[in-house]
């Protein structure tokens, strides 16, 4: 049970290339702490001796490279090619980044507002977590173009991801907030500070 005075925990999430990120910084220059999760997901192999042993184990030495950094080329084709290794990847990372993000909220705990920024709010019931969660929607042509300009290699390697998230249009339903970014930076932020208000006057 959270006290009155604690926080309220924003979730921002959407799918690849939606504009989530865009949404989570413009939070950030309004002054509110963000958890960015997927990247302190990605931090986590390199940073966490029990991971990166579980990781060699079950996929082989090739998961790192010589140099002891994450072979992320060949562990993205291994997740996002299989359901099941996809699975046993985020049981075992989910559970370090939601400890990770109740550190953050308690180092931040007379802040008005935090962000939560990730892909995977409602796959890994983060939401059960947070107080509110804007969903950023794009056509999947769009995210596409937006990937491939931010120098994703081919359309099938983003489309591959795209299928990984699920249907997305079910998490869209769920959200409080669902915002469409199809046009300008301008704009998406034009509805994130009506959102803004939108969440004051609700808590």
């Amino acid at each position: 049970m959270r006290s009155f005075n604690e926080p309220v925990r924003v979730g921002i999430t959407g799918g690849i290339a939606s504009g989530k990120s865009l949404a989570a910084a413009w939070f950030e220059r309004s002054g509110f702490p963000v958890f960015y999760a997927d990247l302190v997901a990605k931090s986590i192999p390199e940073t966490n001796a029990e991971v990166r042993s579980a990781l060699i184990g079950y996929f082989g030495e090739q998961a790192f490279l010589p140099d002891n950094r994450l072979n992320r080329p060949f562990l993205a084709s291994a997740i996002f090619g299989s359901e099941e290794n996809r699975l046993w990847m985020n049981q075992l990372i989910h559970p370090l980044v939601l400890q990770a993000f109740k550190t953050f909220c308690n180092e931040h705990d007379t802040a008005e507002m935090i962000i939560h920024e990730a892909a995977l709010i409602y796959q890994s019931g983060f939401d059960k977590h947070l107080d509110f969660v804007i969903f950023i929607s794009a056509s999947e042509e769009l995210r596409i173009n937006r990937a491939l300009s931010r120098g994703m290699d081919s359309p099938e390697a983003v489309r591959q991801r795209i299928m990984a998230q699920g249907d997305l249009t079910v998490f869209e339903k769920k959200a409080d907030f669902l915002l469409f970014n199809t046009g300008t930076p301008e704009e998406l932020e034009a509805k994130l500070e009506t959102t803004l208000r939108a969440i004051r006057s609700h808590h």
